[in-house]
């Protein structure tokens, strides 16, 4: 991460045109929604960004993030953070194999997230690439808390306007998540994997090489070709493999995007 000019700070990406993405400075936490009708979530909000019963029925969820962030003093990509291993040890969460890059301790992302939240304009063209709307809780947080480009593994992946996943795009970049031109399928048409779904609490489902499931949105890298899904239609999260054979294999691993959120906030497991 190189630091430019007037505190924007560069991203850059491998094979890729650098990144300029803007510091936006978090501010103190917020308190419950109370008489000045204000959304907590996001300070400037006045709770009109979403229908009233849907922003605050996620706030306790966006507190519940800007606390991690603010308590662990990072605001980006877990695995970008200059202290994960230090953090892991202490939590007996495994061995430290490898020591990442330290970044300076004025490095912006120890007190703000990287992107803005997403605009309107942003959201309603990322419906429109995608030919459906994203979810609501999904969208929430790219409205009221940030573009992408913080939370589990390497991020968030944003809308148009935010966080680019390694490959360089934004998440309707990535949907269908298959070589072009595919079938768009249900779930209820990948086969079981027999073998990998005895030893797991949910079937393991092979993905046509030629299909990929209908709304089914990367939002997130692990690396080494495990990624996590967002189904817009139920919000259940689900993550996906690739086989020795290479085939493309995708389980679920929590119930909704909420759930799987929490989890992360309280450093529980998140995976398979």
């Amino acid at each position: 991460m190189e630091i430019a000019a007037g505190g924007n700070y560069v991203k850059g990406q491998k094979g890729k045109r650098p990144l300029r993405a803007l510091f936006f400075p978090c501010v103190a936490l917020p308190t419950p929604r109370g008489s000045s009708g204000h959304c907590p979530a996001r300070p400037s909000c006045s709770g009109h960004c979403l229908p009233p019963s849907v922003a605050c029925g996620f706030d306790t969820l966006f507190i519940a993030i800007r606390q991690k962030c603010q308590l662990e003093h990072w605001y980006g990509p877990d695995m970008d953070d200059p202290d994960r291993w230090d953090k892991y040890g202490k939590r007996g969460s495994g061995k430290i194999v490898f020591t990442p890059v330290k970044k300076p301790s004025d490095h912006p992302q120890h007190t703000g997230f990287a992107y803005p939240p997403a605009t309107e304009k942003h959201l309603r063209s990322t419906d429109a690439a995608l030919g459906f709307p994203l979810p609501p809780l999904l969208r929430a947080l790219y409205a009221q808390v940030a573009n992408g480009g913080f939370g589990p593994f390497y991020g968030l992946i944003g809308v148009r306007g935010g966080a680019p996943s390694s490959g360089g795009a934004t998440i309707e970049g990535y949907y269908p998540h298959s070589p072009e031109p595919c079938r768009i399928i249900s779930l209820s048409e990948c086969a079981i994997d027999v073998q990998a779904s005895s030893s797991s609490k949910h079937p393991h489902l092979l993905v046509p090489d030629d299909a990929w499931p209908e709304r089914l949105l990367m939002i997130c890298e692990y690396g080494c070709c495990i990624y996590f899904y967002v189904d817009a239609a139920t919000e259940q999260i689900f993550e996906s493999y690739v086989t020795e054979d290479d085939h493309t294999v995708v389980t679920a691993v929590a119930s909704s995007l909420q759930e799987w959120l929490l989890r992360w906030t309280r450093d529980e497991e998140l995976t398979s």
